[in-house]
């Protein structure tokens, strides 16, 4: 339950409340009382043992037949009874469930104490939630929250636009929580339209959202992106389209472990990995999709285009999404010479693999 309720605090209401766990809280009004208050509204939640004994019996069926992906989901349900108890110096104390700043549970609510607890994470009078989503919603978009950390909506740390939180946060509600609302009107916000490149002389002001941020990929977005300016979507699915779903699955779990990749994490705090950059260089996706062999992008390219201009062109294009400069024209214009000989192929598959390792290719501009 304490666990529980630190996560759900961070998650879900923007709150550091675990620093209120063994005592007060040294800077904020919340009591030990409090973090306890809210952990007994998980205090009766138990795993389904059988449900998830059935569950892991239908895994390892699975793997027997190879076939893998399946990610254990645990199932849980509520008992009614639990309660968790607190030691002030005279005694245990049964601690209610008590909403943070809000009413306590009594008898006279149903018995699924979770439900009660969702149903006050709603109500609009306690604006914990709402901030919340709003925030993440626009870090994930933006690059970075209106309030930094995104657990710490607390009074001591303000928003950077205090007036445009509120807002949204309202709209929000007033939406009924429509997630896809709050995204349509971050999207047609001009703040979130802007480029990453500042006017020619000025400092670029990210934390004032007056430029856009340049910030790392994710775990599903870098290998995805791969994928597709390889071109190695295309031949698994028109090699194994059966199997195309499990390998994709598969590709998510080592890109996972390989990045250090945690739910619970924000993404602006993402620095990447030594094993993902190594991943990046050695890997079979970007070494074998480097090639110019049949099917891949870069043998499309190679056999489609003959001039050296056009073939540079398609391959920035295929990797970076633009076209390169004229100093990178420059740069490669050793590649400019017969188009069929296997030192310039070489050449154009070096290339290829070195726009895929740049930080340009792994960075959402």
């Amino acid at each position: 339950p304490l666990e529980t309720a630190a996560r759900i605090s961070g998650l879900f209401m923007g709150l550091p409340l675990e620093c209120a766990q063994c005592h007060d809280h040294p800077y904020e009004s919340w009591t030990q009382r409090d973090f306890y208050g809210m952990a007994a509204f998980f205090a009766q939640v138990t795993p389904d043992r059988s449900a998830n004994q059935r569950m892991m019996r239908d895994i390892r069926k699975k793997r027997e037949q190879g076939i893998r992906g399946a990610r254990p989901v645990v199932t849980i349900r509520e008992s009614k009874v639990g309660d968790l108890t607190l030691d002030y110096g005279s005694g245990d104390e049964i601690i209610r469930p008590r909403f943070l700043g809000g009413r306590r549970l009594d008898a006279s609510d149903d018995g699924i104490r979770r439900r009660v607890f969702a149903g006050m994470l709603k109500d609009p009078q306690y604006p914990y939630l709402s901030s919340t989503i709003v925030n993440r919603i626009w870090a994930h978009f933006l690059g970075s929250g209106l309030v930094k950390p995104l657990d710490g909506l607390i009074p001591s740390n303000p928003a950077s636009h205090p007036r445009l939180l509120e807002w949204l946060a309202r709209d929000f509600v007033k939406s009924e929580y429509d997630l896809h609302h709050l995204i349509r009107t971050i999207a047609n916000s001009g703040t979130y339209q802007r480029s990453s490149r500042s006017l020619a002389g000025a400092e670029p002001r990210t934390e004032l959202f007056a430029v856009a941020k340049i910030r790392p990929l994710g775990m599903e977005q870098t290998m995805f992106s791969l994928w597709r300016a390889t071109g190695i979507d295309r031949i698994q699915r028109r090699r194994n389209p059966a199997g195309f779903e499990r390998l994709k699955t598969a590709g998510l779990y080592r890109f996972s472990y390989l990045f250090n990749d945690d739910e619970s994490t924000e993404e602006e705090r993402f620095q990447g990995t030594i094993p993902q950059a190594l991943m990046m260089m050695n890997g079979g996706f970007s070494v074998n999709g480097s090639r110019a062999g049949p099917g891949t992008n870069l043998g499309i390219i190679l056999k489609g285009h003959k001039s050296y201009k056009d073939r540079l062109d398609w391959i920035f294009l295929t990797t970076l999404a633009r076209r390169p400069s004229e100093g990178e024209y420059a740069r490669f214009k050793y590649l400019d010479g017969r188009p069929g000989s296997a030192e310039v192929r070489a050449g154009y598959e070096d290339l290829f693999w070195a726009l895929l390792n740049t930080q340009e290719f792994i960075s959402n501009h």
